[in-house]
């Protein structure tokens, strides 16, 4: 044994560990080349859930749990976006065709599907703080579907709910470019950078992006 010691004692008290995150959401639908912005977004949620086995043994004379082992995991992230009017991220949250419609100056169509689409989940939370650590969440297959419209009372604005399953990509690695050992990460990671360097962690993230096994075979889990 050894005296008590607290591995970080030195940083631990440190109020600059402290932040104030904001919240931009993007997402690349499988097979396309760019990342949608859903806007204004707010009110984030990750819902883990963990179900576990129990393994018990009498080796002492009672049945005792000797071991927990996780046997299935459920990851879904929530959001809201209240950029309502963007012809996009109503095509999104519908799920089926969209486009500019036939009458009317900018008017457009969302056909409602609730098929969801998949693809590539983006959280970037940006410090408040000028120069602050950015933290960015990246999820390389996800489903993500509407999941619920607040229309408003007159009072308050208007919001678009979506929810992502986050499901596990067998064969992605972190990017080189971004950790040393290129980690094995299925069901994604957690990346903190300086806010100088957020450009850069983000084409890396881009560039070193996840495709969906078609099943032909030619499956190489990187764009």
């Amino acid at each position: 044994m050894s005296p008590f010691n607290v591995t970080n004692e030195a940083t631990a008290p440190s109020a600059a560990l402290v932040a104030v995150l904001g919240l931009r959401m993007y997402f690349r639908k499988q097979g396309d080349a760019d990342w949608h912005d859903f806007g204004h977004v707010r009110n984030p949620n990750r819902e883990q859930d963990l179900t576990e086995l129990d393994i018990k043994s009498a080796r002492l004379g009672r049945l005792a749990t000797i071991k927990k082992v996780t046997t299935e995991v459920s990851l879904e992230y929530t959001f809201e976006s209240i950029s309502v009017l963007d012809l996009a991220t109503v095509g999104l949250h519908t799920a089926g065709p969209f486009g500019a419609a036939e009458i009317g100056d900018g008017a457009f169509y969302a056909v409602e599907e609730f098929l969801g689409n998949e693809g590539e989940l983006l959280v970037v939370q940006p410090n408040a703080e000028t120069g602050g650590v950015v933290k960015v969440g990246y999820f390389p297959h996800a489903l993500l579907k509407g999941d619920g419209e607040e229309s408003g009372d007159g009072e308050t604005e208007s919001q678009l709910t979506f929810r992502a399953t986050i499901m596990p990509a067998e064969t992605f690695a972190v990017p080189a470019t971004l950790a040393t050992g290129t980690p094995y990460a299925p069901y994604g990671f957690r990346y903190f950078a300086p806010a100088a360097s957020l450009d850069d962690v983000l084409d890396a993230i881009s560039d070193g992006g996840y495709e969906v096994p078609t099943g032909d075979g030619d499956g190489d889990g990187g764009t």
